[in-house]
């Protein structure tokens, strides 16, 4: 049995992105009010490629705050060629910057981070409930069921 055309595609990801020195992700000023989810800069990260990407949120902070790509200012065609430029010259950057990617890709955003991430929430909450259980028995108002019967 053959797996769908885009199941396959998922898994040719990162053979893709291996192929390239400089991975880009150049976002548009309109999305800073429209939201971006940056999965692509995930994907880029965890092959360890250096990233050049426009510095909205939250694609800004998560670069900065990891010291993996260089941030341009959207919209801006000569600034993006610049950062791509100097990253294409400077292999030692280059190297720096993908390695630290990668590092902070598996630190933070693997599945295995994410995961365990989840079940620290999940005992945090268990243990507040634990320490903090709900009262079985709440006034009627409270809930709401007062209201119903009038």
């Amino acid at each position: 049995m053959q797996s769908p055309s885009h199941l396959r595609f998922h898994y040719e990801v990162p053979n893709y992105v291996n192929s390239a020195d400089v991975c880009v992700a150049p976002f548009v000023r309109e999305r800073i009010t429209t939201g971006v989810s940056p999965l692509k800069l995930y994907e880029y990260m965890s092959c360890g490629k250096p990233v050049v990407a426009s510095d909205i949120p939250p694609v800004g902070e998560l670069l900065a705050k990891h010291g993996c790509g260089i941030l341009v200012q959207p919209d801006d065609s000569p600034d993006l060629a610049r950062a791509i430029i100097r990253i294409l010259q400077d292999r030692i950057l280059a190297l720096r910057i993908g390695m630290q990617a990668r590092r902070v890709a598996l630190q933070f955003f693997s599945w295995r981070a994410i995961a365990e991430q989840i079940a620290r929430v999940c005992e945090a909450a268990i243990s507040a409930r634990q320490e903090f259980p709900l009262q079985s028995k709440l006034p009627r108002d409270i809930v709401g069921v007062n209201h119903l019967s009038r």
